[in-house]
């Protein structure tokens, strides 16, 4: 099993769980999500023998604030330091989007700058999109977990708001800010 085919696996588990958890009127929150996703996937990764992958959650370390972001993970010489956002979805409006705070994003981008060139490789700052209930059109495999550029983020949201908080919509991830699925980080 490769790292793409675990990261494929995880993505659909995501998708499902928040689509199951809606039908009963409950919200799976994107630190759980997180938490299980990354267990998941540092378990079959050691388990198929894949030894240059690497995962460091800051969730539990209470570290997110310093760093903006829930983990740090990478393969060999490629690291992202990631923040994770869910879909958040008001069905019978069609509306969908993420909750960003700006501040976090900055930090983000601060952190993965600082800690680029320490150990020698490019440390990326990117934000990881865990998404549901989007219609036949998106393979749970490829939209349930999708990543965009940190940066290419804070750019598209200094030109839309001046304030602590911004909603992203999931068309604009996909169109605006080329949000592709999370097994293509590596």
């Amino acid at each position: 099993m490769s790292l793409k085919t675990i990261l494929e696996a995880q993505s659909k588990w995501t998708w499902d769980t928040m689509e199951s958890s809606a039908h009963l009127g409950e919200m799976v929150r994107e630190d759980a999500l997180t938490s299980v996703n990354l267990a998941m996937i540092y378990r079959q990764a050691v388990e198929q023998g894949i030894d240059d992958f690497y995962i460091t959650s800051t969730q539990g370390a209470k570290l997110e604030v310093e760093y903006g972001a829930d983990w740090l993970w990478g393969r060999g010489e490629q690291a992202y330091l990631v923040q994770a956002k869910r879909l958040n979805i008001i069905a019978r409006a069609h509306l969908t989007s993420y909750k960003i705070d700006l501040p976090q994003l900055f930090d983000l981008l601060d952190a993965a700058e600082a800690l680029s060139g320490s150990n020698g490789y490019r440390v990326h700052a990117a934000y990881v999109f865990y998404n549901a209930m989007l219609g036949d059109n998106f393979p749970r495999a490829d939209y349930g977990c999708t990543c965009v550029d940190a940066a290419t983020l804070a750019g598209f949201i200094k030109e839309k708001s001046h304030q602590d908080t911004c909603l992203v919509s999931f068309a604009d991830a996909m169109q605006k800010l080329d949000a592709r699925p999370w097994h293509q980080m590596f």
